[in-house]
């Protein structure tokens, strides 16, 4: 059995009737929201949510992100204590040296 070479991830660029300088301007403008559609179409593939309808894609991924802040929250919290708890026994060592 022969496989075909076909790629679905690739945008091609637009063919049309419109001049070549036209075209390319066109695909300047265009090429950012192309390339998010690419990275939500390859997330979606990745994570198989492309199997979901779309409000339910929206409640995982606001779960996850929720999820996600809340990590960034208690990290954020549990570095900063880690930081002041290690710069309060470096300062405490230095002043009982000090005396």
């Amino acid at each position: 059995m022969v496989l075909s070479k076909t790629n679905t991830d690739k945008i091609c660029f637009p063919s049309g009737s419109k001049s070549s300088s036209a075209v390319a301007q066109n695909h300047k403008s265009s090429s950012i929201s192309k390339k998010l559609q690419l990275y939500i179409y390859r997330y979606n593939l990745w994570t198989g949510l492309y199997m979901l309808e779309p409000r339910e894609r929206i409640a995982i991924n606001t779960l996850f992100g929720f999820l996600f802040l809340v990590w960034c929250w208690y990290t954020n919290m549990f570095l900063r204590g880690l930081l002041n708890g290690w710069n309060q026994a470096t300062f405490t060592t230095t002043t009982a040296d000090s005396a």
